[in-house]
């Protein structure tokens, strides 16, 4: 049985009202009055695991929007001109 729009409302009203972000399986059967299937559970860890982006210092960096894209190694562009010198010298030797 998967929780409902009210009851993801009422544990995500919990969450605010005690200060605590991530809530266990426990203060969850315990806000909603019912036990909890597993995969129930798990549903509503995943999508609350997926709003939130865990950083150590839950600051997210701004950095990479300041700093010039860098360039892919290119690969050298030869030329048939060059391909034909290098047969050339090849040939030589």
């Amino acid at each position: 049985m998967d929780l409902t729009k009210d009851e993801t409302k009422n544990l995500n009203n919990t969450k605010t009202v005690f200060n605590i972000p991530p809530l266990t399986k426990q203060q969850a059967k315990f806000t909603l009055g019912r036990k909890l299937t597993d995969n129930a559970w798990q549903v509503y860890a995943t999508s609350e695991s997926r709003k939130h982006k865990n950083t150590k210092d839950k600051v997210y960096s701004l950095k990479h929007l300041f700093q010039e894209p860098r360039e892919k190694a290119s690969k050298t562009k030869f030329d048939f001109k060059d391909i034909a010198k290098h047969a050339a010298k090849k040939h030589k030797n």
